[in-house]
C-alpha cells in the first residue's frame, strides 16, 4: 500500500511546519499542547519514491493549540511523511537539535536551513499571493482560496521532498472533478499537465526548493546587530572612528548623541536610518569640544517564524506519532551601543581645514580653478595678529606643488575660521592636492599651529581629467577586389571603422546601415561588431552583405559607437562623404529571344482542274509571275 492512501485512510493530512527556534536548545513536556483535529485545508498530493507512488494524500495547516510563546494556537507542516498524526495528545517541545524523528530532517543540518528557509518565506507567514508571485503563478485566475490551498500543498510538497526524499508527482483528482474539494475522494490520478492547478503547484514547489533557498540556520533568524568601536580617547577637533556595524539584517537603523555628521571610511555622508552591514562610521568631532561621549546607537527589526518541533507521545500501538513544526509569527528586535569617548580639550592652538572648488563640490575643472579652504582655529589669542599660509601638496608625490595663499587676520574670539584662497592653472589635470595649511604670530613668525595630514580627506581636492574626444572615420570597400564598386548580383561591403579616444579596455559596440545615396534613406542593410579596444585608437570592420536587386544604386554607410551601457559615444553620418560610399554596378542587358515560327497548317488535298477553270487559274499565274519579274528589275535599277 502506498504511503499517502494509507494515512488517508487513518486520518492524516498534517503539514508540520518547522520554525526557527528562539532560545537555547530544550527538550520540555508538553502537556498542555496538542493538536487540534481542524485545520486549513489544501489540495491532495501525489509524491513517489522508489517506484512506490502515493494515492492522493490529503494536506492540511494543522492547529496546534497551547503551542505559542503566549500558549496560543498555532499552525504546523508536516516533517515525517511516513507517519501518521496523533490529535489531542500531549507530547514533547523541542528544537530542531533535539527532534524526536529519525528522517533526513534529523540527520542532515542542510534538509533542516532548506526547510528552515521556506517556513520563513512561505505561507502563513508570507501572504498566498505574493509566494504565488514569486513562483510565477499566474495569480489572476485564481481565487483566494484557491491560491491559499496551492500554497500550502506546494509548501508540503517541497518540505517532503526534502525531508523524506521523496518526489513530486503532481496534484491529485477528485470525484466530481473540483480538485479544491476538500469533502470529494480523491483518486490517486494526477491531473493534466495543463491543468491551472497542477501548473500552479508545481510552480511553488519549485521555487521553494529552487536556486533562491540558500537555507537558514535557526541562528540566522533572529534579528542581531552589534556595534564595535576602538576604544581610546578622540582629541577635539579630529575624526573619531571608525565604529562597525554588524548585523544579520540587510541594513540597521542608527542615531548619534549629540547629532554630529557622520561620514564612512571614504568620507560620504551616511544614511544613518539605513546603514549597510559592515559599515564603518566615523564623525568629526567639533574643535570646540572639551570632553564628552558621542554615542552610536543600532537598532533592527524583523519578523521570525518561532517554532519548535512538537511530536505528540506515541500512539496506542506503540508506533510513533508524526511529529509537527510549529509556526508562530513574532517580532524579533535587537539593539546595540557604542560610545566614543572625546579628550578635555586643552588650551592648545590647533587649525582644522575644509578645502573645496570654489565653485563647490571637491573637483577642480580641468582648465583650473580656484580652491578655497576654510581654516577652523581654536585657542587663538584675541586682539593678536595671525598670518596663515598655505601650499596645495601633490597628494601621489608628498611635495608641494608651489600653489600658495596666504592671509592676515585678528580674531575677536579665540574660536573662529578664516578663507585661502588657491589659484590652480591649467595643466594639473587627473591630480589630487592636499592643503597643507600653518599658522604664525605675525609679529614675529613664529609657528602657532599647523594641520598637515596629506590623507586627509577633508583638505582633499581632485582636478579633473579632460573628457576625451572621440572621433571616427570610415572607409568602405568591396570585401571581394578592395574597390568601392560591388557587383550587380550583390557582395560583402567592408567597412574600416578608424575610432580616436576610446577608454581602453571597456566594451563597446559599432553598429551602421547603408544608406542610399539618393534618397537619403536607409536601405535596411544592417551590420554591427562587438569590441574591447587595448588602445585609445585603433580600427575595427563591419561587414555589410549587400543582395542582388540593388543595381545601379550608391550606397553610403552610416556607422554609430556605443558604450556598454547603449549610450552613443561617437557618429559618422556623411552623405558627401567619398571613404565612406560604394556603387552598385548596374545590370547588364542580355540578348533577345530569337522568335520561334509558328508551323502553317498542310492544306486540303485538291483534285487537278481541267477545262475553263483551269485556264483561268493558269492565266492568273502566268500574270503573278510578270508582276514579280518587273518587281526585281525596278528594284535592281534602283539600286544602280
Amino acid at each position: 500500500m502506498n504511503l499517502i492512501r494509507r494515512f488517508a485512510k487513518t486520518g492524516f493530512g498534517a503539514l508540520a511546519a518547522l520554525a526557527l527556534v528562539v532560545g537555547p536548545a530544550t527538550v520540555a513536556q508538553a502537556t498542555d499542547v496538542v493538536i487540534d483535529d481542524s485545520r486549513t485545508s489544501g489540495i491532495a498530493i501525489i509524491t513517489e519514491k522508489g517506484g512506490n507512488r502515493s494515492g492522493g494524500g490529503v494536506v492540511s495547516l494543522f492547529n496546534v493549540k497551547g503551542a505559542g510563546v503566549d500558549g496560543s494556537t498555532v499552525q504546523a507542516y508536516c516533517v515525517e511523511l511516513g507517519r501518521r498524526a496523533r490529535y489531542d495528545a500531549p507530547g514533547v517541545v523541542t528544537d530542531w537539535a533535539n527532534y524526536q524523528g529519525d528522517n533526513a530532517f534529523k540527520h542532515d543540518p542542510v534538509v533542516r536551513e532548506k526547510v528552515g528557509w521556506i517556513i520563513q518565506h512561505s505561507y502563513p507567514k508570507v501572504p498566498a499571493e505574493e509566494i504565488a508571485k514569486a513562483a510565477g503563478v499566474d495569480v489572476n485566475i485564481f481565487s483566494k482560496e484557491q491560491l491559499e490551498s496551492i500554497v500550502i500543498s506546494g509548501t508540503q510538497g517541497a518540505i517532503w521532498t526534502l525531508t523524506d526524499g521523496v518526489n513530486f508527482v503532481g496534484v491529485s483528482q477528485r470525484e466530481g472533478g473540483d480538485p479544491y474539494n476538500p469533502k470529494a475522494r480523491t483518486t490517486g490520478k494526477v491531473l493534466g499537465k495543463e491543468h491551472p492547478a497542477q501548473i500552479a503547484t508545481t510552480q511553488v514547489v519549485d521555487y521553494l526548493k529552487g536556486p533562491e533557498n540558500t537555507g537558514l540556520k535557526e541562528s540566522q533568524v533572529a534579528a542581531s546587530v552589534k556595534l564595535t568601536g576602538p576604544g581610546g580617547e578622540f582629541a577635539p577637533g579630529s575624526k573619531a572612528g571608525p565604529i562597525l556595524v554588524e548585523t544579520n539584517q540587510p541594513t540597521a537603523n542608527l542615531t548619534v548623541t549629540p547629532g554630529l555628521p557622520v561620514v564612512d571610511a571614504k568620507g560620504a555622508a551616511v544614511d544613518l536610518s539605513a546603514v549597510p552591514n559592515g559599515t564603518e562610521l566615523f564623525v568629526q568631532i567639533p574643535a570646540d569640544a572639551d570632553g564628552g561621549e558621542v554615542v552610536f546607537t543600532a537598532d533592527v527589526a524583523t519578523t521570525l517564524v518561532h517554532g519548535k518541533v512538537f511530536t505528540p507521545q506515541p500512539h496506542s500501538n506503540g508506533k510513533p506519532a508524526q511529529s509537527v513544526v510549529l509556526i508562530e509569527i513574532n517580532p524579533s528586535n535587537a539593539n546595540a551601543e557604542a560610545r566614543l569617548t572625546i579628550k578635555p580639550r586643552a588650551a592648545v592652538p590647533a587649525l582644522g581645514t575644509s578645502a573645496e572648488f570654489k565653485g563647490g563640490g571637491k573637483v577642480v575643472p580641468a582648465e583650473g580653478g580656484v580652491v578655497v579652504d576654510t581654516v577652523s582655529y581654536t585657542d587663538f589669542t584675541v586682539g593678536t595678529e595671525y598670518t596663515i599660509k598655505g601650499e596645495l601638496m601633490d597628494k601621489a608625490t608628498g611635495t608641494g606643488t608651489g600653489i600658495t595663499a596666504e592671509t592676515k587676520f585678528t580674531p575677536t574670539e579665540k574660536n573662529g575660521t578664516v578663507a585661502l584662497e588657491f589659484t590652480v592653472p591649467a595643466g594639473h589635470e587627473g591630480k589630487t592636492f592636499v592643503v597643507f595649511e600653518t599658522a604664525y604670530t605675525s609679529a614675529d613668525m613664529k609657528e602657532v599651529a599647523s594641520h598637515r595630514d596629506i590623507n586627509d580627506a577633508a583638505q582633499t581636492v581632485t582636478v579633473d581629467k579632460p573628457a576625451p574626444v572621440v572621433k571616427l572615420a570610415t572607409q568602405a570597400k568591396d570585401k571581394a577586389d578592395g574597390d568601392q564598386v560591388i557587383g550587380a548580383d550583390g557582395g560583402t561591403v567592408v567597412d574600416t571603422v578608424s575610432y580616436w579616444g576610446l577608454t581602453p579596455g571597456q566594451e563597446y559596440t559599432v553598429s551602421g546601415e547603408l544608406m542610399d545615396k539618393a534618397t537619403g534613406k536607409g536601405t535596411g542593410i544592417k551590420a554591427e561588431a562587438k569590441f574591447t579596444p587595448k588602445e585609445a585608437d585603433g580600427t575595427i570592420d563591419v561587414e555589410f552583405v549587400v543582395p542582388a536587386g540593388h543595381g545601379g544604386k550608391t550606397f553610403v554607410v552610416f556607422e554609430s559607437l556605443v558604450d556598454a551601457h547603449g549610450q552613443l559615444v561617437a557618429e559618422h553620418h556623411d552623405l558627401e562623404d567619398k571613404a565612406q560610399t560604394v556603387t552598385i554596378e548596374a545590370p547588364k542587358p542580355g540578348p533577345s529571344p530569337t522568335p520561334t515560327p509558328t508551323p502553317s497548317k498542310p492544306g486540303k488535298p485538291q483534285l487537278p482542274k481541267t477545262g475553263a477553270n483551269a485556264v483561268l487559274i493558269g492565266s492568273l499565274a502566268g500574270l503573278a509571275a510578270a508582276a514579280g519579274a518587273a518587281f526585281v528589275l525596278v528594284s535592281r535599277r534602283r539600286r544602280q
